[in-house]
């Protein structure tokens, strides 16, 4: 697994346990990314799922296989004297 994807998925282990369907419910990390109760987990916990799923889709696809996984940089800006 690509170091991408690894970081996503410490982020979503992360956001998991401190969410309150494990802290304070009490459920399993596997129920609560299913959908009766991956409603009532928090905006962020949702968008890095999806993140991930999505990196994880990408090593499958053989365009992007090839392409590697897309690096998140921020933009070089070049001063012009």
């Amino acid at each position: 697994m690509p170091s991408s994807c690894k970081e996503l998925r410490s982020a979503v282990v992360e956001c998991l346990r401190t969410s309150d369907c494990i802290a304070k419910q009490g459920y399993s990390p596997a129920e609560c990314i299913r959908m009766p109760l991956k409603e009532q987990l928090p905006t962020q916990c949702q968008q890095l799922l999806h993140a991930y799923g999505e990196c994880k889709r990408r090593n499958i696809d053989m365009r992007y296989r090839f392409r590697g996984n897309n690096v998140i940089t921020t933009p070089s800006y070049h001063l012009l004297i």
